[in-house]
């Protein structure tokens, strides 16, 4: 008579089955559902813009876009050295104390 099978034995068992399992599973995706990147215009315009733009250069803020008169709230626009889609950032602040940038 044999001895039983120790805790170990019975989780490397389970762990292995376990594993083959969710291998098997990857392969039931239907990746005609998802969007390549040729399909998504933000990775397109990101794709080019890594290409033509060195890594070094960031977004500049333009000194003419700063907006912000009466205190609670604000605005500028930033470009990327010559880029044709410019980044915007508001931030307005509530008397309640709530902050809300976009």
């Amino acid at each position: 008579m044999g001895r039983p099978p120790t805790f170990f034995a019975t989780a490397s068992v389970l762990a292995v089955v376990a594993l083959l399992f969710l291998a098997s599973s990857t392969y039931a995706v239907d990746r005609s559902k998802f969007k390549t990147c040729s399909q998504n215009c933000f990775c397109k315009r990101q794709r080019v813009t890594s290409r033509t733009v060195p890594s070094n250069v960031a977004y500049r803020v333009v000194e003419d876009s700063i907006q912000g008169a009466d205190g609670h709230s604000g605005r500028l626009v930033a470009d990327l050295g010559g880029g044709d889609v410019p980044l915007v950032l508001e931030a307005r602040i509530y008397r309640s104390g709530v902050a809300r940038v976009r």
